[in-house]
């Protein structure tokens, strides 16, 4: 990647999980692929967010 590099991200949720400790947060996985506009992947991995649960 470079500067001024056009990019694209695709993200698809893989998993999900409440936390035992915290009633108002639970776990997002995320399989991400990151690609310049070659179309070429300069990113590729799993990306893990808490996230506020809803009601």
């Amino acid at each position: 990647m470079y500067v001024g590099d056009t990019i694209s991200l695709d993200m698809e949720v893989t998993g999900t999980k409440p936390f035992s400790s915290r009633e108002d947060a639970g776990l997002v996985v995320l399989d991400t692929e990151m690609t310049n506009g070659d179309g070429e992947t300069v990113f590729a991995g799993d990306v893990k967010f808490m996230i506020a649960r809803r009601d």
